[in-house]
């Protein structure tokens, strides 16, 4: 909807931030206390636990006791009470050789036959019957035929339109381009 009229200034307002109203409250309860008297009450107001040595008062006497010499022990691992391998097992590699030979199953060839020995290695190998070689053959150009199709159709008189210096050539025939 539109107004009629004269257009009204906008009238600026201050801005109202939360934190101002914060820092004027905090300034009206506050009251100045002085660097000293803040010192002191922090000082006071502290556990003995933290407060400097000299306002806890003296460490209380330590008791003694009489030293005595530490006596050397041996440790005790886990490794001595695990079983080892005995030296009777234990096998030297001459030996471990001489046990692996025994395992082995002896190497027993089978007999060779005469076929093929006297074979010319084609023995079990089907032959295959050799295919005859390309023969190769002449393309056909369309362009060619195309001329000579044109050549044809147009025959030429051997003086009209011919160059000084050179004799009239024949037209191609079909039959030859098609070779």
């Amino acid at each position: 909807r539109m107004r009629h009229g004269p257009i009204k200034l906008t009238h600026p307002k201050p801005f109202k931030l939360s934190t101002s109203k914060h820092a004027g409250e905090k300034a009206a309860q506050e009251e100045f206390v002085p660097l000293a008297a803040r010192v002191h009450s922090f000082l006071h107001k502290t556990p003995k636990r933290f407060q400097p040595a000299s306002k806890a008062g003296p460490p209380p006497p330590m008791e003694k006791t009489e030293l005595k010499l530490t006596e050397p022990s041996a440790p005790k691992f886990h490794t001595t009470t695990r079983q080892r391998q005995l030296k009777e097992n234990v096998l030297s590699q001459a030996e471990r050789e001489e046990q692996m030979m025994r395992e082995i199953k002896p190497f027993k060839a089978r007999p060779v036959s005469q076929k093929v020995l006297h074979s010319a290695g084609d023995l079990g190998v089907p032959k295959v019957a050799k295919r005859a070689p390309c023969v190769s053959k002449g393309f056909v150009s369309h362009t060619e035929k195309r001329a000579g199709r044109e050549q044809l159709a147009r025959p030429r008189s051997p003086g009209a339109g011919s160059l000084p210096g050179r004799g009239w050539r024949k037209p191609r025939s079909p039959s030859a381009a098609s070779l």
